[in-house]
């Protein structure tokens, strides 16, 4: 059999990319190691922080979901009368139910 070195060079050169990635790898990986030596994980969650904070809401208090048939029917009121009272300015009763007041 004869010597082809396209063959060789083939060979060599798949050699050497996996050698180089290889080497690229373990570089990579110790230089991250080094890195992250120092770095340890937080005792506390910060967004424990912005939980406590915030005063509208309470952990533990399920949120209320928005009757869809009752959107849809806001949403057709305002269009077939422009002159009603917004929902963002219509009263809201202690059961949670808006008062719609319409003028004419």
């Amino acid at each position: 059999m004869k010597f082809n070195p396209i063959v060789a060079l083939t060979a060599f050169l798949l050699l050497a990319m996996v050698g180089a990635g290889l080497g690229s790898a373990r570089w990579g990986f110790t230089i991250g190691r080094e890195a992250l030596q120092g770095v340890t994980q937080p005792d506390v969650r910060p967004t424990d922080r912005l939980a406590d904070s915030s005063a509208g809401q309470r952990q533990g208090q399920a949120v209320p979901f928005l009757n869809e048939e009752q959107i849809l029917d806001r949403v057709r009121t305002q269009i077939d009368n422009p002159n009603a009272v917004p929902a963002e300015e219509a009263e809201v009763e202690s059961d949670g139910t808006e008062v719609v007041e319409e003028t004419e």
